[in-house]
């Protein structure tokens, strides 16, 4: 019974320490302080927006996958506003374009351009769209890669 019991033992607290490692991806005070500019020349950093859900959305206007997902994130964002903030990362170069492409559309929330270092607080983007959804302590509590449905997306943020 006791060499059961070791095995056992060691497999349940593996699983706590990896949980509570994921449960606990804060980012840096640097990150959190990162000052970012919006499409409309305005200052935004991360800090400002604890006490806050955020979901972060790395995208880019010529991206067939960030434009199919935009339209839920908006609604997301109509929905939440009192308690999530919501910030699109462009990684455009053609900022006319991208500037057209959110006017079209009539997007309301703040799109900010994408910066080296911004990237590398997350770990690199790997692919658009990639969402990050971050408590309102601003740990990291889900990260979306690729094409992700509304639904999935606000189901996260319910929790």
């Amino acid at each position: 019974m006791k060499k059961t019991f070791q095995p056992l033992t060691f497999i349940l607290l593996f699983a706590l320490a990896s949980f509570t490692l994921f449960a606990s991806d804060s980012l840096s005070s640097v990150c959190r302080k990162n000052t970012l500019t919006s499409v409309d020349g305005k200052k935004i950093t991360l800090e400002q927006f604890k006490g806050k859900k955020v979901l972060l959305v790395f995208w880019a206007s010529w991206c067939s996958h960030c434009r199919h997902e935009l339209p839920d994130i908006q609604k997301i964002y109509d929905k939440y506003r009192s308690h999530l903030e919501v910030v699109a990362i462009s990684a455009d170069d053609d900022q006319a374009a991208m500037k057209a492409y959110l006017a079209q559309n009539h997007y309301t929330f703040p799109v900010v351009l994408i910066t080296p270092e911004i990237e590398k607080c997350f770990g690199g983007i790997e692919g658009f769209p990639t969402t990050f959804l971050l408590d309102s302590d601003l740990n990291i509590v889900n990260k979306f890669l690729g094409y992700t449905e509304g639904n999935i997306i606000e189901d996260s943020i319910k929790k």
